[in-house]
């Protein structure tokens, strides 16, 4: 059976598409759902925005319909931005990778590389995927035989570079399906660090929920306990480009939403994100 081809290459722009926030350890999350941002801009420089408390109900997919700036004709001359996301799935999002921090900084080591599948949508199927047992830590480069189970299949890569090692999990069927999202790929790569206890990984996938298409290409580290990620949300809002940066620290995370550079999100300390109100 031949194995994934490496994501890296597909993801390693992400880093250079936001700054990425180093934020501390592993730390649990909320499914608070956050809704619709309506934002209205007086014309003077100055804005006001609130959030209905509701959710979209569409999952995180968008269409042309999903983000949209309306002129209002009446004398004000006001102008309204609407922020249509379901933010709750980021939110399962973030959970995961804490699970997945605490998997991975207190259980890889030289003789043990583990990997993961986790990406927006596919919580349902959230999998820790350890390699079997390496029978000598890695010494020079090779790629050992992929490995399958419940659909899955993981494949470890000794780098060359001391005993370094590369994780890459990825779905064995596709499309492969979680809840209402059909991923037609998803994969996720772990790599050692030179410092032990330090991880890389990043996240590839794609998929959809009914007509809506939504994927993500994301880069982070795990460090003592610790996790950042920035996560490049191509079809979220179509025409603009969103990022996810966020991390968790002693129990707290923290990070924003960003449209076009724009914050349109704040990470709370319990892991929701509350809108800001901001236009892009």
């Amino acid at each position: 059976m031949a194995g994934y081809d490496s994501p890296y290459s597909r993801v390693a722009s992400v880093i250079a598409a936001a700054l990425v926030v180093s934020l501390g350890a592993c730390a649990g999350g909320s499914n608070e759902e956050t809704g619709v941002v309506s934002t209205t801009s007086t014309g003077d420089g100055s804005s006001s925005g609130s959030s209905d408390g509701t959710s979209t109900g569409d999952g995180m997919g968008s269409t042309s319909e999903a983000s949209s700036t309306t002129e209002d004709t009446s004398s004000t001359g006001a102008v309204t931005c609407e922020l249509d996301i379901d933010l709750s799935v980021l939110v399962a999002h973030l959970a995961d990778l804490q699970q997945v921090c605490d998997a991975v900084t207190q259980g890889a080591n030289e003789l043990s590389p583990i990997g993961f599948l986790a990406a927006p949508g596919y919580s349902e199927s959230l999998l820790i995927a350890a390699a079997s047992p390496l029978e000598e830590a890695c010494a020079e480069a090779s790629i050992l035989d992929p490995e399958c189970d419940n659909d899955q299949c993981w494949q470890v890569e000794c780098t060359g570079t001391g005993a370094g090692w590369r994780l890459t999990a990825w779905a064995d069927q596709a499309p492969a399906q979680s809840g209402d999202y059909t991923f037609s790929e998803i994969a996720v790569t772990v790599s050692s660090g030179e410092v032990a206890g330090d991880f890389a990984f990043q996240i590839a996938s794609t998929a959809t929920k009914g007509p809506e298409t939504w994927g993500v290409a994301a880069n982070g580290s795990f460090s003592g306990g610790a996790f950042d990620v920035v996560a490049l949300l191509p079809e979220i809002i179509e025409g603009h480009e969103t990022v996810l940066i966020a991390g968790g620290s002693d129990g707290t995370f923290s990070g924003r939403l960003e449209v076009d550079n724009v914050a349109v999100a704040d990470v709370a300390s319990d892991g929701a994100l509350t809108p800001t109100g901001a236009c892009w």
